[in-house]
């Protein structure tokens, strides 16, 4: 039997805990937020200042201390997640030495990955290889200037039941707590830990890129698709 990842919702526990669809959009939206945060800071290696500038309504949301949606919307108890993410951004921001620490860890080596988008050996290909197609119907919660990635998440966002990574739990693989209960920045540097975070990366964009609806819209430029018949092709 198959170990349980402890960084990943179960694929069936939206049915398991009997949540509702909009329960699982909350839970999924939450992720998202934080992830847009995430991708801006690890791509300034840790430095706030363009998050500041480019996504006021997140960073503000971050430093209330809660999460956009709260655990009594989701129905699933974050352990505190949104205060945990507020101390890691008002670290972040003062501290060089903290900065030095986040770049360094296993948080941000491994989710830096799912941004990239070549964790999932089955399409290695990142982010940047797909292109939207000409002359798609688009859903309405996808627009043609969105990048693949973006595309993909809020494809990721309104379809299906399966979470994939529990947040929550990834947090604390950064955050911990010192000897007085207090956070403190502790990034946990075990192999067996980094492994399932590894892992778990690989699960969300596996997730993502093998949705049907993904797959409609993006092409990955990097392979020859054989050529789609036209829906007008001339009768004999």
């Amino acid at each position: 039997m198959t170990e349980k990842n402890p960084f990943l919702f179960d694929k069936d526990f939206a049915q398991k805990r009997n949540l509702t669809k909009d329960q699982i959009l909350y839970i999924k939206n939450n992720n998202i937020n934080i992830y847009t945060l995430l991708s801006n800071i690890f791509a300034k290696k840790g430095d706030l200042s363009t998050a500041k500038a480019i996504l006021p309504q997140h960073i503000m949301q971050a430093l209330s201390g809660e999460l956009h949606y709260t655990d009594n919307e989701t129905g699933y108890d974050t352990n505190d997640l949104g205060g945990k993410f507020k101390f890691l951004l008002l670290e972040l921001d003062k501290n060089p030495k903290a900065r030095e620490i986040f770049n360094n860890s296993y948080f941000t080596k491994s989710l830096k990955a799912l941004f990239v988008g070549n964790a999932w050996k089955a399409e290695k290909t990142s982010w940047s290889n797909y292109k939207m197609r000409e002359r798609v119907d688009l859903p309405n919660y996808v627009t043609p200037n969105d990048t693949a990635i973006v595309g993909a998440l809020n494809i990721y966002l309104y379809n299906g039941d399966e979470i994939g990574i529990d947040m929550s739990k990834v947090i604390d693989t950064i955050v911990g707590v010192d000897k007085d209960g207090k956070y403190c920045l502790k990034p946990v540097d075990d192999l067996e830990t980094i492994n399932y975070l590894s892992s778990a990366v690989t699960e969300q964009t596996r997730i993502l890129k093998s949705s049907p609806i993904f797959n409609d819209l993006y092409r990955d430029t990097t392979k020859v698709e054989p050529q789609r018949e036209s829906s007008d092709q001339e009768a004999e």
